[in-house]
């Protein structure tokens, strides 16, 4: 083979090795692409299970924190005070009058400010003298077994029995900051009349002389 065959082949050789190391090149590239892709995928599938993880903690602690907080508004709840209605009834005056004895069942020492609403009803009496009506009444130093006695001023011609809510705000007197709200419903019948006997001042049995 003569030198010019000798530096074709050499050429041809030359340009097939640099194929082959571009091949090389180029796979390798392509290897080290997919890998970073993998990485990369990898990477974001990590984030997003942090993510994800982190979005769950926060709603368990949301929900920690809902049920401490409906825990201490039970107990809260429990600690108020309670009442029942002991008496009511309504009766003629100058106006239509109903009287309502409510007790203090339990609960701390407390101030209490009573309102009173329903039907027909003009308000909370604050003067038998004259039947002025007042918004609210407020009892101080309660305790469990007090009572509390309300005179509420009401249409003359309300239909019987009467129903009336009394609504309570009480405030705790060793700590204001804890406050309570109640109601209770109050069914006033008509006070029933002296008999006609009484009435018109006769002697009852027990009134007359041996």
């Amino acid at each position: 083979m003569d030198a010019g065959g000798w530096i074709g082949m050499g050429t041809g050789l030359a340009g097939l090795g640099a194929a082959i190391f571009a091949s090389v090149q180029a796979s390798a590239a392509r290897t080290q692409a997919d890998a970073a892709k993998r990485q990369a995928s990898s990477a974001e599938d990590a984030a997003a299970s942090a993510r994800r993880q982190a979005v769950a903690a926060e709603e368990q602690m949301e929900l920690l924190r809902q049920q401490g907080a409906g825990e201490a508004l039970r107990r809260h709840e429990e600690d108020g005070p309670v009442f029942e209605v002991e008496t009511a009834e309504w009766y003629f005056s100058s106006q239509r009058v109903a009287d309502v004895t409510v007790r203090m069942v339990s609960g701390p020492l407390a101030t209490v400010a009573v309102q009173v609403v329903g039907d027909n009803v003009y308000g909370l009496i604050g003067s038998t003298r004259d039947y002025d009506t007042v918004p609210e009444q407020v009892f101080r130093g309660l305790a469990p077994g007090a009572l509390i006695e309300v005179q509420v001023a009401v249409e003359w011609n309300a239909t019987s029995p009467l129903n009336l809510c009394l609504q309570f705000e009480c405030i705790d007197e060793t700590d204001p900051r804890r406050i309570w709200k109640r109601s209770r419903t109050a069914v006033a019948a008509e006070r029933p009349e002296p008999s006609t006997v009484d009435r018109v001042g006769r002697l009852r049995p027990s009134d007359r002389r041996p």
